[in-house]
């Protein structure tokens, strides 16, 4: 399989690549777009970008539903396109759609043979402590916890790969809370941690496209696996 690609680098479809089969290809949220983005990225214009094939390779244009170019803009590598201007893509060029929020794409030039990889956030999501945020690859992730979902969060993520002990969480999450005996934690402590773990879980996964990071160690405790 050789050709020219655009991977799905966010939203529903991460990891998928879209052939780019004919000379001129529309990008856009509506359904009669050769490649339609998801509805949710409501940034992305109608139609909001024109991929070309030329004699020198591949172009993109900034074009717009009305063909003045797109309300919240192309952009290439995070520079913003001119409107109706042709742009040059290289191998690896990242395409992002709209605002910071909005589609990203990754192009794999003509000639290029892209082997699909499970996905894997591994050195791509880190954690901004002092202002709360979630990242991936450097962008915010829009997700909305409590305190004490953080909390359990960054706990879990200082020993990221390894368990985290029931008896560690409680201990740190209800420091004053009295243990059965040493080891092992009371009843009700397990059932506020699990119930804690469920949703955030079902919060981490939303707003990483399904991903599920938080693995449950039965009867022992919690891990991140990146």
């Amino acid at each position: 399989m050789t050709g020219a690609f655009l991977e799905h680098t966010n939203g529903d479809h991460v990891g998928k690549l879209e052939k780019l089969g004919q000379r001129e290809i529309f990008i856009g949220r509506l359904p009669d777009c050769n490649i339609a983005t998801e509805s949710r990225f409501t940034s992305v214009s109608q139609h909001h970008a024109l991929l070309r094939k030329t004699n020198q390779g591949w172009v993109i244009v900034d074009v717009g539903s009305q063909g003045k170019g797109s309300t919240f803009g192309t952009y290439i590598n995070d520079i913003r396109l001119v409107p109706n201007e042709e742009v040059m893509l290289h191998q690896g060029d990242e395409i992002r759609l709209g605002t910071k929020l909005g589609k990203y794409l990754k192009f794999h030039g003509e000639g290029t043979v892209p082997i699909s990889q499970p996905i894997s956030l591994s050195g791509r999501l880190t954690i901004d402590a002092g202002k709360r945020h979630l990242l991936i690859d450097g962008r915010v992730v829009s997700i909305s916890l409590t305190p004490q979902e953080f909390e359990f969060l960054m706990l879990l993520w200082r020993k990221s790969g390894s368990i985290c002990l029931f008896s560690e969480i409680c201990s740190s999450l209800w420091p004053h809370e009295k243990m059965l005996t040493s080891g092992f934690i009371d009843a009700d402590l397990k059932i506020r941690i699990n119930t804690l773990s469920h949703g955030l879980r079902r919060k981490l996964k939303f707003a990483l496209d399904g991903i599920d990071i938080l693995e449950s160690c039965r009867g022992i405790g919690y891990r991140l696996t990146l």
